[in-house]
Parts: structure tokens; C-alpha cells; sequence
């Protein structure tokens, strides 16, 4: 159930191929369903991509190596470093120097603009869909565009609470992340 569970992400250590599998069970209990993507630290790609560790892991194919008929690879945007096999389905990993070493995400991508991904671009309603106006006034000489101020409202929000997993690998649940 969805508390076990809850109790279960607090409790994580280390980088496997078995807490990959319980947070996407988080995510596939609260509705979510394959491909999932994986968000994970720049620092830490070593640690996913070790096959002892993460039994799933299938490498990005590079357009540069020639492969014998017998190695499985993911066929993914070159953002992505590969792909997690699990009971579930299919996980893409992107790594991220902005993600701190130890701290991975998992969350289900609908594609760009979509409103059911787990984060949103919120507009002013006011406003509409212009992301940037420009404001007149007596500063403008010769050329249209001289020192011209733009004006924005819009801002990033959570569409959905349960459309993804923070996940910190130490065991003692979640703290606050250091980003340098």
C-alpha cells in the first residue's frame, strides 16, 4: 500500500536496481505507467551504471561504435545516458550537474508543455500566453528595441504532488539538498 511504500522511500540506501523498482512502484501505484524518467547526479553515473548494482542497465547506443547482434541497447534522445529495465517497464536516465551527488528523482514525462507532468509553467491569467511584453516610454530613441524593458509574469508550480519521487541514498530519509 501507498503508506508501506511512503516508509519504504525513507528508508533507501545506496544506488540498485531494487529501489529503482520500489520508486517506480510508488509512482505506477498512484497511476503513472512506463516509460519513466530518472533524474540523477552527474557526480553519481559511475554508481547507475554498474550492472552488479543495477541488474536493468541498458546503455545508450553510440552512433560512432559498431555493435555485435547480441548487446542490448536503449534507443533514446542523446540527453538520456541509457535505460533501466524493471518489472514495470522502461526507466531513462538523464544525468545533471545541477542534481547533487546521492539525490536522484523518478517521475513520469509527458512531453513538453503537457499539463499532466508533475511541474508546470503557471501564466498570468491577465496576461495570457505572452511570456514577455514590451513596455513603452520616453527612453526609446532610434531604434525600436533600445533600451527597452520587458515585462513577465509566469512562474514554475506543482500540477501534481505524487507525479514524482526525490530519493537521497544514505538510509536516514530526506534532508534538504547542498547545491553549490
Amino acid at each position: 500500500t501507498a503508506p508501506e511504500i511512503t516508509a519504504l522511500l525513507d528508508e533507501l540506501a545506496g544506488i540498485t536496481q531494487a529501489n529503482v523498482e520500489t520508486v517506480l512502484q510508488n509512482l505506477w501505484e498512484h497511476g503513472y505507467n512506463p516509460p519513466f524518467d530518472l533524474l540523477i547526479a552527474q557526480a553519481d553515473i559511475s554508481a547507475w551504471t554498474n550492472t552488479a548494482n543495477v541488474t536493468g542497465w541498458i546503455p545508450r547506443a553510440d552512433p560512432a561504435i559498431r555493435y555485435g547482434m547480441t548487446a542490448d541497447l536503449a534507443n533514446v534522445a542523446d540527453d538520456y545516458i541509457g535505460v533501466i529495465e524493471t518489472d514495470l517497464g522502461a526507466a531513462r536516465v538523464r544525468p545533471s550537474g545541477r542534481v547533487p551527488t546521492t539525490y536522484w528523482a523518478a517521475y513520469k514525462s509527458y512531453g513538453s508543455l503537457d499539463e499532466r507532468n508533475p511541474l508546470v509553467v503557471r501564466l498570468d491569467p491577465k496576461v495570457g500566453q505572452v511570456i514577455c511584453r514590451v513596455l513603452s516610454g520616453d527612453h526609446i530613441r532610434e531604434y525600436p528595441l533600445e533600451n527597452a524593458i520587458l515585462f513577465a509574469e509566469f512562474g514554475v508550480g506543482v500540477m501534481d504532488r505524487v507525479g514524482a519521487v526525490v530519493v537521497k541514498n544514505d538510509g536516514v530519509g530526506y534532508t534538504d539538498p547542498t547545491i553549490a
